[in-house]
């Protein structure tokens, strides 16, 4: 072959290495770029299609995934009868692009038919609200379930017991006098997270010296049950009380309520009872938080209400967000089910509490100081709402 076909063939083979070398380069900018901008978590909330609690448990979860950059998505099952959730979320990945993550709540059925169901798809899950108690047939997160990622609860019993004991301290500032005389609306029987706060309403009762539960009954869980079923307790036992069998307290002193929906009939039926008498009308007590329980802790309607637990979603979004950054904490099991302590909103506190329920302010509210991501030291997980509170009022 010639110098000159040679020379040719030379300058073909570095033409074709030159835009090889280029072709490869810009597939590799072209993929860099595209993982960039996909690397946005897909996550699935699965939660009920009920009461005030449920909504506020979602609604700031929108807000805080635009702040972490996840992308979410709601399925909000009907109530309907034994709250299994697994066939509408069956439905939902027959027919739609499968999430990365999934956020539920177990709610009245086998939990292990939601984490099969999860584990059978490949979607990491964390549970959030009600504890999860079959643990043997389900076993703690990563054990049987390689999928389930974690856990996030709170004690009801500890929550309730806690806030019952700190509206004894502080009855006297709303002119009440010992002994505290206590009526309780609970919610449905069979539930085993009313199941929990009444019990602890009752060891309350038992060890608090100065507190008498007189009634404790349950409702169902809305606004019109409670009002009716507060009426009739306070007309029954205002009638019957004696200053002989309670000291000096001759009317009901204290209604302690299991829900929002429940404290705010209770507060309707005080109005309604109370109306043109001299008897000073009765503090509600609450469980759970939402801008209306705020409104009447600061009118003195509700001496308190424990909350917080609405904001699991948060944390698992954070929690989220630190796997998907590629910074999960070294744990065991049992770390892995993180007990959240609840948080008492009192008029001394509500003020600053009042932000949370404004979607703006979860906008820009610093989420990632619970992160790993943002504390290379974080050991474990504290989700304390506090810490909001405290730099909103700094």
């Amino acid at each position: 072959m010639s110098d000159k076909y040679m020379c040719k063939s030379n300058n073909n083979n570095s033409r074709l290495a030159y835009f090889t070398f280029f072709f490869n380069y810009c597939l590799f900018i072209l993929s860099t770029c595209y993982a960039s901008v996909s690397t946005a978590a897909d996550v699935l909330v699965v939660v009920p299609d009920e009461s005030l609690y449920w909504s506020s448990v979602y609604e700031p979860m929108v807000p805080v995934a635009e702040q972490l950059d996840i992308e979410l998505s709601v399925l909000r099952p009907k109530s309907i009868e034994g709250m299994n959730f697994v066939p509408e979320l069956s439905e939902y990945l027959a027919n739609n692009t499968k999430p990365d993550w999934v956020v539920w709540v177990a709610r009245r059925t086998s939990p292990s038919e939601m984490l099969d169901l999860l584990e059978k798809h490949e979607i990491r899950s964390i549970n959030i609200s009600n504890p999860i108690t079959e643990l043997q047939e389900t076993g703690l997160p990563q054990q049987k379930y390689t999928y389930w990622e974690a856990e996030i609860t709170s004690s009801n019993f500890r929550a309730t017991y806690n806030m019952l004991s700190e509206v004894v301290k502080s009855a006297p500032n709303f002119g009440l006098t010992p002994p505290y005389s206590l009526i309780g609306i609970a919610g449905v029987q069979y539930l085993k997270s009313a199941q929990k706060v009444t019990a602890a309403v009752k060891t309350a009762s038992d060890e608090i010296p100065t507190l008498n539960l007189i009634q404790l009954i349950h409702s169902k869980w809305n606004r019109e049950s409670s009002y009716q079923k507060t009426l009739a307790l306070l007309s029954r036992h205002n009638r019957s009380m004696s200053q002989t069998q309670f000291g000096a307290s001759s009317a009901i002193d204290l209604i302690w309520t299991g829900n929002i929906d429940l404290a705010l009939g209770a507060v309707e039926a005080v109005e309604a009872y109370s109306a043109g008498s001299e008897v000073p009308a009765p503090l509600v007590i609450g469980q759970g938080w939402h801008p209306s329980i705020f409104d009447q802790i600061a009118k003195g309607n509700i001496a308190m209400s424990v909350g917080g637990n609405h904001l699991h979603g948060l944390w698992a979004l954070a929690m989220i967000y630190d796997h998907e950054q590629g910074n999960t904490l070294d744990t065991s099991p049992w770390d892995r089910v993180i007990v959240v302590e609840k948080y008492i909103a009192s008029k001394d506190n509500v003020a600053q509490l009042t932000n949370i329920f404004d979607t703006d302010y979860w906008q820009s509210a610093d989420i990632k100081q619970y992160t790993k991501t943002a504390n290379e030291a974080l050991s474990h997980y504290d989700f304390d709402v506090g810490l909001l509170v405290s730099k909103d009022e700094n």
